[in-house]
């Protein structure tokens, strides 16, 4: 049986481990062996035998795949070993051809540091830690460059808010000149009136003598003077009550009104005017008991105005005024069988001084001012309006007045006062800062 007598470091004179006493297969100290000795000299022989031995054969398992050709080489050159257990067997023969048994050596080449378990932890480690310092590096990255964009945007927002600002400032700057400009046209509108008035009321008491003493031609024209002076009156009151609503000096004294008798009597004052136009004048009043509790001023500027609207922009048919209770509501609703107004106009209805006919050859005379009072004084006194219309078929105005603001009917009654009080405190305040017309409670469909 041949025996491996030495293992030592190719290129140098390092012997791993020699067999001369102990064979090394049944040494167990050097059986690891480190990577930089990876290049192995193993050298072996057969003790002194009576049949000489001639020739070698090995095999170093881990490293080849079958065993070498039979030589009378003594050594074997293993070099570049990776790390890994490796059993080198040789086997000798004589001239005969007898084999001997075979002797082995197993050993283990270690990794180098590098290629550790220790080493990959530690590569692991680094990789989770570069890992980490990249994600946190991107995020304040990021998040560096979101800060810059968003300074950026700050700046941008700094400089359109103080754009804003002086546009805010001269828009306030513009706004209260022409609040000034809205208040000296109110007073010179109003002044003027006032100082109309006197003249007009003159030229139709003149008239109304004219009238009565002229005869033929001259009563006509006298007549032709009357009715303008009474169209230029009512525009001049037009004009006197949207200057009292706009600067807020309307003061309110409500008292129990029974508002089918009150309605009846502003109708019956527009009787002859739709005569004239061949128009049928309709009462629904129903029977409800409606009294309310209203400034009667405010609502005979009110009705007045819707009627003669109704009127005045009719050509034929019927004009229809109802009366109906819903809950604690007062319903007044008056309908025409006239022009209507076009679907584009309606949201305009309630401007002051515009009209749908724009033209100076318009059919129908009026100041554009009546719903514009209208829906002022609605609101002064706690009502709503609603205006439905469609052109060439006619509209609807529909007054909505509060019924729960109940008091005794007799003004006798000694809790009659105290009431008419507490209603009071419960209206709307009846001034208004602005020169916009109110809102509140307006609809037109």
């Amino acid at each position: 049986r041949p025996i491996i007598s030495s293992v030592s470091v190719v290129g140098s004179d390092s012997v791993l481990a020699s067999g001369k006493q102990v064979p090394i297969d049944e040494l167990k100290a050097f059986r690891s062996i480190g990577f930089e000795h990876n290049d192995l000299l193993i050298e072996f022989s057969v003790p002194i035998t009576s049949t000489p031995i001639k020739q070698f054969s090995f095999f170093l398992e881990g490293a080849g795949k079958q065993w070498s050709d039979w030589s009378d080489h003594a050594s074997y050159t293993a070099t570049n070993l990776r790390e890994g257990t490796y059993t080198f067997r040789v086997k000798a023969r004589n001239d005969f051809g007898d084999e001997t048994p075979e002797a082995s050596f197993t050993f283990t080449i270690l990794p180098p540091w590098y290629r550790t378990v220790w080493a990959y932890l530690a590569y692991l480690i680094g990789v989770a830690i570069l890992g980490v310092v990249s994600t946190k590096y991107y995020q304040l990255a990021v998040a560096s460059r979101r800060a810059k964009e968003q300074a950026i945007e700050l700046a941008r927002e700094r400089v359109l808010n103080e754009k804003l600002q002086e546009a805010n400032d001269r828009l306030h700057l513009l706004n209260n000149r022409l609040t000034e400009v809205n208040a000296l046209k109110d007073e010179f509108l109003a002044t003027t009136s006032h100082e109309l008035r006197t003249p007009i009321t003159a030229i139709q008491g003149y008239a109304a003598i004219l009238r009565e003493e002229l005869e033929g031609p001259q009563s006509e024209f006298a007549e032709i003077i009357d009715v303008s002076s009474r169209r230029l009156m009512q525009t001049l009151n037009a004009v006197l009550d949207l200057a009292r609503l706009r600067s807020g000096a309307v003061d309110l004294f409500p008292v129990p009104t029974d508002l089918r008798e009150f309605t009846a009597s502003v109708v019956d004052a527009f009787e002859d005017k739709a005569l004239e136009k061949s128009l049928a004048v309709e009462r629904d009043f129903g029977a409800d008991d409606l009294r309310i509790l209203i400034d009667q001023y405010s609502l005979r500027n009110i009705l007045s105005n819707v009627v003669d609207n109704a009127i005045k922009f009719s050509e034929s048919g019927t004009v229809t005024v109802r009366l109906r209770r819903e809950a604690d509501a007062a319903i007044v609703e008056v309908s025409d069988e006239g022009v209507g107004v076009d679907a584009d106009f309606l949201p305009f209805v309630y401007d002051e001084f515009r009209q749908e006919s724009k033209t100076l050859s318009r059919e129908r005379d009026g100041s554009g001012l009546g719903l514009s009072i209208v829906s002022r004084t609605v609101d002064l006194v706690g009502g709503s309006i609603d205006i439905r219309s469609q052109k060439d078929l006619g509209t609807t105005v529909t007054l909505t007045f509060d019924l729960s603001l109940d008091v005794p009917s007799e003004p006798n009654d000694p809790d009659h006062s105290e009431a008419v009080r507490s209603v009071r405190d419960r209206l709307p305040v009846a001034r208004h800062t602005d020169n916009s017309p109110p809102s509140a409670g307006r609809t037109v469909t």
